[in-house]
């Protein structure tokens, strides 16, 4: 009978501990989306590739990825902080890097050469 108590215990215990972590993984989960979603409403932010990653106990969200202009990444640490639920912003978004070659073509064009002139 004590043996069967215990169990008992440890099987609510275990749920409970269980029940929780499933909770704070789907607000979590939450979070990141009401971010993303709120990033998406800005065209050039939609069309970056930025990892959203949450913290509920903390309020604390990162970002990470990288955008095509460096004014993206300030303003889409300002926005995720407008965001309810969120209480502080780590910023890793980077600026993507230009392939030189494919500039190289653009610059070394001379005007005029593109048309047949």
């Amino acid at each position: 009978m004590k043996a069967l108590l215990v169990i008992i215990f440890f099987a609510v215990l275990f749920a409970i501990i269980g029940c929780n972590a499933l909770d704070q993984l789907q607000n979590e989960n939450d979070l990141e989306r009401k971010v993303r979603q709120y990033l998406d409403t800005d065209v050039r932010l939609r069309s970056s590739d930025l990892t959203i990653t949450a913290n509920m106990e903390t309020g604390e969200v990162t970002l990470a990825g990288e955008v095509s202009l460096p004014e993206l990444i300030e303003l889409a640490g300002e926005m995720t902080k407008e965001v309810e639920g969120v209480k502080s912003v780590i910023n890793r978004i980077t600026m993507q890097e230009i392939d030189s070659g494919m500039l190289q073509d653009h610059v070394s064009t001379p005007a005029g050469t593109a048309l047949g002139f």
